[in-house]
């Protein structure tokens, strides 16, 4: 059976930024971008930065603003309104959101934690994030392969910067409808 969502499903992919790959770890940046090409970039401003690992000190933090169009710069509670805000934007008439992420394993964990857990995500959101790598493995690619060489050169961004979360979750919505295989 081919899986396929119906016209009130919008797919955004999810990419996170933080400070170490521990079970503490804080939010540094999120981003999402919708498969109908809106996006929400935002830049916490109360991580602690003593938690920081030297690999987030050196591959992160100075490509934070790299594409720093749109980026809200906030504490927590304003970045989780501001996301609030921008689903709502997206939202239509029973429509639901089906988020997707590269590896979501922390990503999707500090993203439910932003609102108090999976239980309390924003209405239309469904607990269960979807992962990106899985489907490369599924589609017969090999799930280790720097994502930047899987898709046409043409479809890079000007600015693109790995490590930077917004370029991140650019790079996995251009898979995601490559391996969807819609617009």
């Amino acid at each position: 059976m081919r899986y396929e969502a119906s016209n009130h499903i919008k797919r955004i992919v999810l990419d996170t930024e933080f400070t170490t790959l521990q079970q503490d770890a804080q939010l540094i940046s999120l981003a999402l971008v919708a498969d109908s090409g809106e996006k929400f970039y935002a830049v916490f401003d109360d991580f602690d930065e003593k938690a920081l690992s030297p690999f987030v000190e050196k591959n992160v933090l100075p490509y934070l603003n790299i594409q720093n169009d749109n980026t809200l710069t906030g504490n927590t509670q304003q970045i989780r309104s501001a996301i609030t805000d921008w689903l709502d934007t997206l939202e239509q008439q029973d429509s639901k959101f089906e988020f997707w992420a590269d590896v979501p394993h922390y990503d999707w964990v500090l993203f439910c934690e932003l609102f108090g857990g999976s239980l309390n995500l924003p209405k239309n959101i469904h607990f269960m994030c979807l992962d990106i790598a899985t489907l490369l493995m599924a589609n017969g690619i090999d799930h280790q392969t720097e994502r930047i060489k899987l898709i046409d050169q043409a479809e890079i961004k000007d600015k693109y910067q790995i490590h930077n979360a917004l370029s991140d979750a650019e790079i996995g919505m251009t898979l995601l409808k490559k391996l969807l295989k819609y617009p």
